[in-house]
């Protein structure tokens, strides 16, 4: 029963860790539970299985936790943000002040390193939230 509590605190740790980061950079209550309740939804659904399922085969540590979460954050977002020809018939277009990202279902190199920079600044917030994670998993365990 004590495990399952400190997969719960580390859950709302990793969460808290993605609404510091991302809610506080808005200065936005909504932004900020927003971003606690997606962090902690992609804890619960993926963070937490892959955690114990890594703990059963490795030693889990820092490193492993800070990569998985960087995999973590970045796979799904990658996977359904993917820029890539939208074949509705209409000629879409996308811009970022003067920069074009989109060009008539075309991504731009300013498209592709927008979407690149996106990905490592997600997983920069999920190896941090997973680095969170384990700790509070360690120190829950009486391991710190």
């Amino acid at each position: 029963m004590r495990s399952v509590f400190v997969y719960c605190i580390a859950t709302l740790g990793a969460g808290l860790v993605v609404a510091t980061i991302v809610g506080g950079s808005y200065w936005r209550m909504d932004v900020f539970v927003g971003a606690m309740l997606w962090g902690c939804a992609i804890a619960v659904v993926l963070g937490t299985p892959l955690y114990i399922l890594l703990e059963r085969h490795v030693v889990v540590g820092y490193f492993l936790s800070a990569s998985v979460g960087t995999v973590i954050a970045v796979l799904p977002i990658a996977v359904l943000l993917w820029p890539s020809a939208v074949s509705t018939g209409a000629l879409v277009s996308s811009w970022s002040g003067d920069t074009a990202l989109v060009l008539n279902n075309v991504t731009t190199p300013a498209g592709w390193r927008n979407f690149w920079l996106m990905l490592v600044k997600l997983g920069a917030i999920g190896a941090a939230a997973a680095v969170a994670y384990h700790a509070i998993v360690r120190i829950g365990r009486g391991a710190a």
